[in-house]
């Protein structure tokens, strides 16, 4: 989308001026799945294949995050989006946080998702899927096409670690997986022989990208903005996309409706904000001690909602209590023995 803009910009931009537009000579899409057709057959296939074997050879973790209702046997793909961008002065932290420890911004956020979903989930061994972008790898800048590559990355984790040091062996990962990206997704199912689930996407259930904007869009004489159609379907649980622009920094999150509320996903937007703050202020804060709420939020949902005391009756005894809560809820299970259950009536 972001060539197809840049094209439509410059043609409006010469026909206007009146001159002629020479834009730059695309890889026709044929073109480019020869070439790869050519790769798969060379050494350097066989050694990416060695590679992503290797990656899940043990076992294939599967990611279950906490959902507002159960997985269905059947998935419709239906789904949603809710976006937010972050503070410009947390942007400009994370910037500074990533170079100073020779990052890309891009491996920082990916990083502090992926602690994000180890807290949530409580799992030790995730996987996320990044998308390659075939077109920048194979230098065909200017070719219209999907040629993206899904990338499985998976993480483990120590609640001893640091998040500085969680991130090195992220950015190693991180190389390590974008140095042998042209393996396809496709064929590590068929050689890892996945079975096949109809309510998930095998391996990554969950993604994670970072992209950056082209710049302002050149329509000569116009002021020009792109409005983006919501999806009403998705593929994954969830769906992170991050764009970095000239104005900023956006969270994008595209989310199965099956699975989950939009204030659920408002929420975990804020925990995803307030973990990154947290990080770039102190890399040094152990995993299991990054807060993912703030000091009102916890007190919130942690004290003020568990403030339930209620003084019982000073005059009945334990039994009297059973016995009125019984007339209270006389249609109540108050025995089950395998199949048969008794009610608080029928006792």
């Amino acid at each position: 989308m972001g060539v197809l803009l840049y094209e439509l910009g410059e043609l409006y931009s010469a026909n206007r001026r009146g001159v002629p537009c020479a834009l730059p000579e695309p890889m026709s899409f044929r073109g480019y799945a020869q070439r790869e057709a050519v790769e798969q057959r060379g050494p350097q296939f066989a050694v990416a294949e060695e590679y992503w074997v290797k990656q899940f050879s043990d076992c294939v973790p599967v990611l279950e995050l906490p959902s507002d209702r159960p997985r269905p046997a059947r998935r419709t793909y239906a789904g949603s989006h809710r976006a937010c961008s972050l503070k410009p002065e947390l942007a400009a932290a994370l910037r500074r946080f990533s170079a100073e420890r020779n990052c890309t911004t891009f491996t920082t956020l990916l990083a502090l998702f992926e602690v994000l979903l180890h807290r949530l989930s409580g799992q030790d061994d995730i996987v996320i899927g990044a998308p390659a972008a075939g077109q920048v790898m194979g230098g065909a800048r200017y070719l219209v096409g999907h040629c993206a590559n899904l990338l499985p990355l998976r993480s483990r984790f120590d609640a001893r670690q640091t998040f500085s040091d969680y991130l090195t062996g992220i950015r190693q990962t991180v190389l390590d997986a974008f140095e042998h990206q042209q393996y396809p997704f496709s064929s590590l199912i068929r050689k890892l022989n996945l079975p096949r689930d109809p309510n998930r996407m095998p391996l990554a259930n969950v993604t994670f990208n970072v992209g950056r904007s082209r710049g302002n869009l050149n329509f000569h004489g116009l002021a020009v903005e792109v409005a983006r159609n919501p999806k009403g379907f998705v593929n994954f649980d969830l769906n992170f996309n991050v764009m970095e622009t000239e104005a900023g920094v956006w969270l994008n999150c595209y989310y199965s409706t099956e699975l989950f509320d939009d204030t659920t996903v408002a929420r975990l937007l804020g925990q995803y904000q307030f973990l990154i703050e947290k990080a770039v202020s102190d890399g040094e804060q152990g995993l299991g001690e990054l807060p993912l709420l703030s000091e009102a939020e916890r007190r919130q949902l942690l004290v003020e909602r568990n403030e339930t005391a209620a003084e019982p009756p000073s005059n009945a005894c334990i039994h009297e209590l059973f016995e009125a809560q019984v007339a209270r809820t006389p249609q109540a299970t108050a025995l089950i023995c395998e199949a048969e259950r008794l009610t608080c009536a029928t006792v």
